[in-house]
């Protein structure tokens, strides 16, 4: 141990002034200083001394080092010698004697306290007692207090409550795991519940700071209960927190007493994920958030989705956790060959570190990944999406309702593509999966402005997939379907694979919104086209250039005026027109076309449609609410039922951007005293509503309409099929009436019967306070968002009673518009009292016409055109009837509207009688002699309007009611050449009316079977001959029954358009044969028409070919997708021999000059009267 250590003074001797320490004065001797009143050496001294030398501090003078005596050397920190020794093992230094000398051990027992330099017993204490260092004995603890008993084994007081199962004492209590989370909840739903937006809330925003270990909200689920009606309905708690795109996380819902709560989850870009329901009491899953922004997280009773009985209390309450978890590692898999052979894996669908692989694949390699082992029967919707560079979703399944989702994927760059497997929603326990991943070949198909592809054949096997690279041009549409045996349309389930490498998914309107110029990849899957009808099978991809109409703010609008739109193979019928909204608001397009029944539409820039309504020769509103600055899509389709082609004449679409108006919705407002207010319509007043199944909203507004004024009404849902909704998931009924209960205005009020409607417009004549009261209809499956607005215009209205000419509600000038309405309830006549003005030019004619108001169709209206007399100009029955007048004088009409016999009854329909002057129409006397229709000039255009009534046959009695046949002679300034090598003819009629066909035929004597053409567009290529060409229109009918029926109300009226335009060279009837063959030179392309039955036939003085070249001849249909039969002949011997809608023949070389034929005929498959045709002939 270390000894004490010595102690040194410093000695007065020598010193020269002595301290009082020393006895003597003040002084020190030389070389030292007073320091605390102690003589100590002077440090400057200590400076002083030279090299080898040291201070002697007795002698206060510097010594030679070397006078340090033997043992010793010169310790520098206290300036004297010391001793030399360096103790070796086992010794220390003793102070004292400055010697070395053995260490100090302590025995058996004992320890060394270094403090004291002793060696002291050990204590050791026992069970419950501690040692007392300072006292150095064992002491007990104290006393435990407040019902804690003494733990012996830890020596501590401890609690002495009993806890059940599943519990924790926390502060002395036994609590729950909920009960220990809700202790330190980060939020708690607050008082009142308003954050449910399906009643006009609005979520709980949740702050999320970085790094949150879990965030734990609590919430209650309660009944709520509506004073004026006394029903129930179900609460639901709806949270809102940011999210990173990719992130990773774990949802619980904990029942804090609410039995079984259940949650959806909504996200960016329609993204929807549900916790099971009826599989488990606190359902638990993990996500990955394929999108940044947002995540709604719904919270409901489970017994309530289970049952559809509200349940709820004051206590039930529910705790939210929400963990961010570690993206698990993928599995990699490499894609197998084919379909036929592709790589797979298996994975539990409720474990995420079973769902996440990384696809390896070459960069550029167009995969396909399927889930092959989920079934139909399961009550699961599973699906696909892939994260790219920086989390960022380029690909994603719509298969959430298929069974077999699968997703089309393009390696770009290094880094493989990571594949999620995930699920939106389950009633039964998780199954587990099968992932198919397999490589499908791509095949380069470029056309520089409009994508065509109409290959010959599908060579898409069925249940396999086609990758199909096309070079585009932005902004563009493109659409793909698959034409099948029979002309029917299939679309099947598409992906496009963008430049930027995201991609889209369609698994039905199969069209593309394209940005991006490029090369796109259209990966096709065949899942519709069976070997059954594979033979006529063709794919179809055809492009649409955009219309652009420019930036919309709120309060901007424009209007199109388009060109007749007719259907066909030679591109997209659709038009389509884009918008760039600058800022979120309520795109409206009206509708207005001579004829025509297209679907209108209103997409957002995805693709995803929002509106949809079918066109009935009428005006038509419909609007969707967008929330953002986005591009936006308006749609007409012309074929807007199945594959019947239906054309779309003299259109015109006013789209304008309306700023949002405010959420005027406020709850309760289902009662005339607790109504939202819109205010009085000193000017336009707008709101936006919310309304869920089985709800009631009331509004009230004050008007006051003048003389020649009614107040305009209108309510249109917004949803469209937003969320994937439809038209019927928005229904609504609306009606206006006093605080009463008592209808408002001379018109029915309310709108509409039968099922409801997405859109409504009502004309009221009445002032004062009205109330709207707006009801859901059992077919809304979601909250319906609405606009409600309200205004005071300019407008004659129908004033009863009006049954009679004497009380004609007056339609003064022309043109002229009334709003109007049939009260079927007291077979009401509407009769109009009109007055033309001045006469008529030969090319016009007089349309009367009556809009339905509603978007249902299933009332029929007749409309009669009478002379003051009585005597009937014209009828016209049907959903939206129009009548036309010609070679009237001026003076007064009569217009009459009355219910269809044949029609349901229901209580009311509002609508819209127009009158104005219209196009020229035909003459009634051209059954026998053709009526000339005046020279058309330039290219060509329309000629004429017509109607003709159908001839109708019983075939079962033989029965026969006589039709209409209109018969029209066509001729054209320069006038027509005889020859058809120098032009011929394109005749169409368009059906403005249905989508009954109409038969277009050549009424020359021409010898053999007339050239005929049977559609809805019908249309023929005619060589005039002696410069003119003549053709009949007509329709007809057959049935069979028992008995002859009504004949006359079987016949139908059909509005129809005539058109004529100049074409290249055509073909020359009859050229059945190669006698009396149409010849065709290399590189002329000539218009044919064939029919069944028709042989056309081509000869052509084909030149030499060497070796590899070929002959080759094409045949291109243009009336439709279906498919023509081409036969190529030399020397009467067929050589070649293909059928397509592209029928395409080669003859390769190498081969002498000489004569070969073309033959075309019609599809037996083709389901149409008469294909028109383009033929080629080349040398390649």
């Amino acid at each position: 141990m270390m000894r004490a250590a010595a102690t040194f003074v410093l000695s007065c001797a020598g010193v020269i002034g002595v301290s009082a320490a020393c006895g003597g004065r003040n002084e020190c001797g030389a070389g030292t200083i007073e320091k605390g009143g102690v003589c100590v050496p002077n440090a400057d001294l200590l400076t002083r001394c030279g090299a080898g030398a040291v201070l002697d501090a007795a002698a206060g003078a510097c010594v030679p080092v070397s006078s340090c005596g033997e043992g010793t050397r010169f310790d520098q920190g206290t300036g004297t010698c010391v001793s030399a020794s360096v103790c070796g093992p086992g010794t220390e230094l003793d102070l004292v004697t400055g010697a070395c000398a053995p260490q100090a051990t302590c025995g058996p027992g004992t320890e060394l306290n270094e403090a004291l330099g002793v060696c002291e017993a050990v204590i050791t204490c026992g069970d419950g007692s501690a040692l007392d260092v300072e006292a150095r004995r064992c002491v007990g603890p104290p006393p435990c207090t407040g019902g804690a008993l003494l733990n012996p084994d830890t020596g501590a007081c401890e609690s002495d409550l009993v806890c059940g199962p599943a519990q924790v004492i926390i502060d002395d209590r036994c609590v729950t795991l909920p009960e220990e989370l809700a202790l330190s909840a980060d939020f708690v739903e607050p008082a009142p519940d308003d954050n449910d937006p399906a009643r006009g809330g609005a979520p709980i925003e949740v702050a999320v700071a970085p790094g949150d270990p879990q965030i734990v909200l609590v919430g209650t689920i309660g009944r709520i209960f509506d004073p004026t009606t006394g029903a129930l309905s179900q609460d639901r708690d709806v949270w809102r927190l940011p999210v990173s795109a990719g992130a990773a996380l774990r949802v619980r819902a904990l029942s804090f007493g609410l039995d079984e709560p259940v949650f959806v989850v909504r996200g960016a870009g329609g993204y929807l994920r549900s916790s099971t329901v009826g599989v488990q009491a606190e359902p638990e899953r993990e996500l990955i958030v394929p999108r940044g922004g947002t995540l709604d997280i719904e919270v409901t009773a489970g017994a309530f989705v289970q049952t559809g009985v509200p349940t709820g209390s004051s206590s039930a309450r529910y705790l939210l956790v929400i963990e961010p978890i570690e993206l698990p590692a993928p599995a990699v898999i490499a894609p197998g060959a084919s379909v036929a052979a592709p790589s797979t894996a298996l994975g539990a669908l409720e474990d995420l570190r079973d769902n996440v692989f990384a696809i390896d694949a070459a960069p550029g390699q167009v995969v396909v990944a399927e889930l092959v082992g989920l079934v139909d029967a399961l009550p699961v919707r599973a699906a696909l999406f892939a994260l790219g560079a920086g989390n960022r979703v380029v690909a994603e399944s719509r298969g959430l309702d298929q069974g077999f989702p699968w997703i089309a994927l393009r390696r770009e760059g290094s880094e493989p593509l990571r594949l999620i497997v995930d699920w939106a929603e389950a009633t039964a326990p998780l199954p587990e999966f099968q992932l198919a991943v397999f490589a499908v070949p791509s095949v380069a198909d470029t056309v520089e402005a409009r994508i065509a592809r109409d290959g010959a054949t599908l060579d898409i096997p069925h249940r396999s997939w086609g990758a199909f690279v096309l070079e585009v041009q932005a902004p563009q549409v493109l659409d793909v379907e698959i034409k099948r045996t029979g002309g029917t349309v299939v679309d099947p389930d598409v992906m496009v694979l963008k430049p930027s490498g995201s991609a889209t998914f369609e698994d039905d309107d199969d069209f593309f919104f394209l940005t991006e110029p490029g090369p796109v990849t259209v990966v096709v899957q065949n899942e519709q086209i069976t070997v059954a009808d594979y033979q006529g099978a063709f794919l179809r991809m055809v492009g649409a250039e955009l219309r652009e109409l420019g930036p919309l703010g709120p309060g901007d609008e424009t209007t199109v005026v388009g060109d007749d739109v007719v259907p066909g193979l030679s591109g997209l019928p659709d038009v389509w027109l884009r918008a760039d909204l600058l800022a979120p608001a309520i795109l409206e397009a009206r509708l207005s076309l001579d004829g025509g029944h297209p679907s209108l539409s209103i997409l957002d820039a995805d693709g995803t449609s929002l509106r949809d309504h079918v066109v009935e020769e009428h005006g038509l509103l419909t609007s969707t609410w967008f929330d953002g600055a986005v591009p936006a899509l308006v749609r007409l389709s012309p074929s807007a039922f199945g594959s019947a082609l239906r054309p779309m004449v003299g259109w015109r679409l006013h789209v304008a951007a309306r700023a949002l108006p405010p959420f005027g919705d406020v709850e309760p407002n289902d009662d005339p005293e607790y109504a939202a207010p819109l205010g009085s319509l000193t000017e336009r007043r707008a709101a936006l509503g919310r309304i869920s199944d089985g709800e009631v909203d009331l509004w009230t507004f004050d008007a006051a309409p003048g003389a020649g004024q009614a107040v305009r009404l209108r309510v249109e849902s917004l949803n469209g099929n937003r969320n994937g909704s439809t038209i019927d998931d928005e229904r609504l009924f609306v009606q206006a009436h006093d605080r009463t209960g008592v209808p408002a205005g001379s018109l029915p009020s309310i709108s509409p019967p039968g099922l409801g409607a997405s859109s409504h417009e009502l004309h009221l004549v009445d002032g004062g306070e009205l109330v709207v009261t707006i009801a859901s209809t059992s077919y809304a499956s979601g909250p319906v968002d609405y606009l409600i607005e309200a205004e005071v215009i300019d407008a004659a209205v129908e004033v009863e009673p009006n049954d009679s000419a004497p009380v004609a509600t007056p339609a003064s000038g022309v043109p002229a518009v009334v709003f109007a309405a049939r009260d079927y309830g007291s077979d009401d006549d509407d009769v109009f009292a009109l007055e033309l003005p001045f006469e008529l030019y030969p090319e016009e004619s007089l349309v009367v016409a009556v809009d339905n108001l509603l978007s249902t169709s299933t009332a029929k209206l007749e409309l009669l055109l009478e002379r003051a007399d009585g005597s009937e100009i014209a009828r016209s029955v049907g959903s939206f009837p129009r009548v036309h007048g010609v070679d009237l004088q001026p003076g007064a009409l009569v217009a009459r509207v009355r219910r269809d016999p044949g029609s349901s009854t229901l209580p009311g329909i509002p609508y819209r009688l127009r009158v104005d002057v219209g196009r020229r129409r035909e003459r009634a006397a051209n059954d026998d002699s053709p009526e000339t229709l005046p020279p058309f000039s330039g290219e060509g255009g329309d000629l004429i309007d017509g109607t003709v009534v159908s001839s109708v046959t019983n075939t079962a009695t033989g029965s026969y009611l006589a039709g209409d046949r209109d018969r029209f002679e066509i001729t054209a300034v320069p006038p027509l050449a005889d020859s058809p090598a120098a032009g011929c003819v394109r005749v169409r009629v368009l059906n403005l009316s249905s989508t009954r066909t109409l038969v277009l035929e050549r009424s020359d004597a021409d010898p053999g079977t007339p050239p005929l053409d049977e559609d809805t567009v019908a249309e023929l290529v005619l060589a005039p001959a002696e410069g003119r060409a003549r053709v009949s229109v007509h329709d007809s009918y057959t049935f069979s029954a028992a008995s002859d029926g009504d004949l006359a109300a079987r016949a139908t009226r059909d509005d129809y358009r005539l058109v004529a335009e100049r074409t290249g060279p055509c073909e020359a009837e009859p050229n059945g044969d190669a006698a009396t063959a149409t010849f065709i030179s290399e590189g002329d392309a000539l218009l044919g028409h064939t029919r069944s039955g028709d042989v056309d036939v081509y000869a052509w003085q084909a030149p030499a070919v060497g070796a590899g070249e070929a002959l080759v001849a094409r045949a291109r249909n243009l009336s439709d997708a279906t498919a023509l039969v081409g036969r190529l002949l030399s020397s009467g011997v067929p050589v070649a021999e293909h059928s397509g809608v592209v029928a395409e023949l080669r003859l390769d070389g190498p081969r002498a000059a000489g004569l070969v034929h073309v033959e075309v005929t019609h599809s037996a498959t083709s389901g149409r009267a008469g294909d028109l045709y383009a033929v080629e002939v080349l040398r390649e």
